[in-house]
């Protein structure tokens, strides 16, 4: 919705989020499981651009069908600069999902 008054853009929380533009632009372009991982990956941020789902929860929502392809997918947004893995761990040393911090831009990645 427009206010004429603030000459701002708001959208009220109706079930929409935002993914940059750039991704449409990639070269190579981005794989189709890269694309809706990174576009799954958006709808699940949260403020501070950080997303916390489970491969399961992934390869449902993104329609994968094992986790190889998912892990795939995540380590071709990773070498792309598009999002960061991080792997977390419960205090009594179980492991939790991993956090994945995800970026509007390619950024540079270490080699």
């Amino acid at each position: 919705m427009y206010d004429r008054e603030s000459n701002e853009l708001y959208v009220e929380n109706r079930g929409l989020f935002m993914v940059s533009d750039i991704i449409f632009n990639l070269d190579p372009a981005l794989t189709p499981y890269e694309f809706r991982v990174y576009t799954f990956l958006c709808y699940r941020r949260d403020r501070c651009g950080q997303a916390f789902p489970s491969y399961k929860s992934l390869m449902a929502k993104c329609g994968i069908g094992n986790i190889r392809t998912a892990k795939k997918a995540i380590d071709g947004l990773i070498n792309r600069g598009l999002i960061t893995a991080e792997k977390r761990h419960a205090q009594d040393g179980g492991s939790l999902t991993n956090a994945y911090t995800i970026y509007n831009k390619p950024r540079q990645t270490a080699d």
